[in-house]
């Protein structure tokens, strides 16, 4: 029914547990414009649906694995939430006193 590891471009999500369906990640505004996002079975027979290679730009990307239990009866969700932080939006203000031409 649950994963033993979720990895985004080969790191495992921080704070990932195996219960836990939905998470929230930034990557650096410097990062790669996209992300291998990999799982890892707890159980031999289940299917993950959703392990490919990602593009995310700077926006936020919805990322969804599917489990498909080993039965094939029930299948949980696991959503993360992946944005790139634009470096343009990391300046809170920006005062200029005096422009020379």
């Amino acid at each position: 029914k649950y994963l033993d590891a979720i990895t985004i471009d080969g790191t495992l999500i921080d704070g990932f547990k195996p219960e836990k369906l939905n998470y929230e990640i930034e990557m650096p505004y410097d990062s790669a414009d996209t992300i291998a996002v990999d799982a890892e079975k707890a159980r031999p027979d289940q299917e993950i649906d959703g392990i490919d290679i990602y593009d995310i730009g700077y926006n936020t990307k919805m990322v969804i694995l599917d489990v498909l239990s080993e039965d094939k009866q029930t299948t949980t969700r696991y959503t993360i939430s992946v944005k790139n932080v634009d470096f343009f939006h990391l300046l809170k203000s920006l005062k200029i006193l005096k422009f020379l031409i």
